[in-house]
């Protein structure tokens, strides 16, 4: 059965994707997941710096989110030097999942 270019056209609803997989040593792991966190923090930073300067308040959830996002960084530091420490590698698995609502 062919489907029409209509259903070709159509975006999905929701989506699952696998962002990060594999074995990687403390070091890798550590670059990889912490350039995530450090993008997330930034994305918060600009969020909360422009509601500063159009609004002349601060964003309590981009503010939030910016402290669990800094101890997410601090545990998987201290993961990535147990690790180190005991000549062990790490196994990470990111996926994200996108959906309509």
């Amino acid at each position: 059965m062919k489907a029409t270019q209509e259903e070709k056209n159509k975006a999905p609803e929701h989506g699952n994707y696998e962002l990060i997989k594999g074995d990687f040593t403390p070091d890798e792991a550590m670059e990889i997941i912490g350039h995530l966190i450090s993008t997330k923090i930034n994305y918060h930073n600009l969020q909360n710096f422009s509601k500063q300067v159009r609004f002349d308040i601060k964003d309590e959830a981009s503010s939030k989110r910016i402290q669990e996002l800094e101890i997410s960084r601090e545990s998987v530091k201290q993961l990535a030097n147990m690790a180190k420490a005991n000549g062990k590698s790490l196994r990470v698995k990111s996926n994200i999942i996108i959906e309509l609502f």
